[in-house]
């Protein structure tokens, strides 16, 4: 069972409830009361140091980068608008003359979700964007320096290339990118389940490779673990797909539309988009038969009969 620690639960269970009501009036905020407890003469039987942690997003200077995980750091704020923290450390059970298994080390939080507690590929590549907006790039010569470091850092961490994948998805969807080998080269390591690689095939339909979404898409469904939910799972990724070309490409999205109904053939929502995209292909027999179809699973649904209605 992996337990959960806070700097709080620490401190409560070391100095106890009544002690931390009289001692915090004396300071002036929950960082200064936190840290005059961390550094007390107290608690040294059972903390051994401070650790310094940083926000990870891409507000953080590079030097508050370069010093996150540093053991009894520099005293803080490390310089106007520091959002680092320092936080115990203690002892390991070995330490504490404990035989018992060391608790790992938890995820922690960042701007792209929890990573690795040391801060993992995100934090590199915060450290590299760091380093280059201090070296003056910006605009589209950082976007490309962000590029051409993204290969060497998927090969240093290849373990969380997936998490890393992610962040350039997110940046993808920040703004137009038409670097299609790019694009591709991203959707070729993300797996299931991942972040929504939406922006991603929006770009590829722009541009007419939908060869790259059908790769992906077979990629992805394949990796689908079995069990009784997998239908859905799979009609998840086609319907998700077919609702982002249609504005691009009708006959492909009803393809997409077509593969999440034959994987996940009790889904009365894909029946119902599918049946719009047929209307709207003029194909009024194949729209009837999926309005029917819902129909048949439910009857007297509204949406289904108000649709028949209009054929």
């Amino acid at each position: 069972m992996k337990t959960k620690w806070s700097l709080s639960g620490i401190l409560q269970s070391l100095f106890g409830e009544s002690n931390k009501s009289e001692k915090k009036e004396s300071f002036s905020s929950h960082r200064d009361y936190d840290q005059e407890l961390i550094n007390g003469h107290n608690n040294s039987d059972i903390i051994k140091g401070t650790q310094l942690v940083c926000a990870l997003d891409e507000k953080t200077c590079l030097k508050c980068l370069e010093l996150d995980g540093s053991t009894n750091p520099p005293k803080f704020p490390i310089h106007d608008g520091c959002r680092c923290v320092t936080v115990p450390v203690t002892k390991t059970f070995k330490e504490l003359g404990l035989d018992i298994e060391e608790i790992s080390e938890g995820p922690r939080s960042s701007a792209i979700g929890q990573v690795k507690s040391d801060g993992g590929i995100y934090k590199a590549y915060l450290i590299e964007r760091a380093k280059a907006l201090e070296n003056g790039l910006d605009g589209e010569a950082l976007a490309q320096y962000l590029n051409n470091i993204f290969s060497n850092l998927t090969k240093r961490f290849p373990k969380e290339s997936r998490e890393f994948a992610a962040l350039k998805i997110a940046l993808f969807a920040m703004q137009p990118h038409d670097d299609i080998s790019k694009i591709e080269e991203i959707l070729q390591i993300i797996s299931w389940p991942s972040e929504e690689p939406g922006p991603l095939f929006k770009c590829c339909a722009k541009n007419n490779r939908f060869d790259i979404i059908d790769d992906t898409l077979s990629r992805l469904t394949k990796q689908v673990p079995s069990g009784p939910y997998a239908p859905r799972h799979k009609g998840k990724l086609y319907r998700s797909t077919g609702d982002i070309v249609k504005k691009l490409s009708l006959e492909k999205a009803v393809k997409y539309y077509e593969q999440a109904d034959a994987v996940d053939c009790q889904n009365t929502a894909i029946m119902m988009d599918l049946g719009k995209l047929y209307r709207r292909r003029k194909e009024v027999d194949k729209a009837k038969k999926m309005f029917n179809q819902v129909l048949q699973i439910k009857p007297n649904h509204k949406g289904a009969e108000k649709e028949l209605s209009k054929l």
